[in-house]
């Protein structure tokens, strides 16, 4: 049986899943920022407005693209090929998911740290924290999946960004994600 008290293996592992999953969610709420407008923040370069996603670029006029693959540019509409039309398509969507995972991760995130901070809890009471690592392992299966769909999605904005990069010289200077 494991025991509560300071060092105990089992007490490491849970202040490391629960400062994970506090972290986790911070950086939630810093990725996915609200603000007044009815923009969010997907990332400090990309917002997402009422039915476009808006790219930031210092110097630059915002880069407006719709869930239809529209370009414009400083309010230009920019002329673009089927494909590049596509890669705009394929970015937003991938800005949109990557929004709904990183919400997703932050609140299983919040779940976790409350399974954990319950199982405390419980442990304080009864002495002995065995059931603590089943009830956070359970939530943090749902961060896991959650993480692993924001790994895709960045992957997918990644190569839509790469891919316009090369096909687009407008919107080279919107590409901001490296690797």
């Amino acid at each position: 049986m494991a025991t509560l008290g300071y060092g105990c293996l089992d007490c490491r592992k849970l202040r490391e899943r629960v400062i994970g999953g506090v972290l986790l969610t911070l950086l939630t709420l810093f990725v996915v920022a609200c603000h007044a407008e009815r923009h969010v923040t997907v990332f400090e370069h990309v917002s997402i407005r009422e039915n476009a996603v808006a790219v930031h670029a210092n110097g630059h006029s915002d880069a407006i693209i719709t869930q239809d693959g529209q370009l414009s540019i400083d309010s230009r509409s920019i002329n673009t090929t089927p494909e590049q039309r596509a890669a705009l398509a394929s970015y937003y969507a991938s800005v949109i998911a990557l929004k709904a995972a990183g919400l997703s991760a932050g609140a299983h995130g919040v779940a976790t740290a409350a399974a954990a901070i319950d199982g405390v809890a419980k442990a304080a009471t009864t002495g002995s924290a065995d059931a603590i690592d089943a009830q956070v392992d359970q939530q943090a299966k749902a961060v896991d999946v959650d993480v692993a769909a924001v790994d895709r999605n960045l992957a997918a904005l990644r190569a839509s960004e790469r891919e316009l990069a090369g096909s687009l010289p407008d919107f080279k200077p919107y590409v901001f994600l490296q690797g």
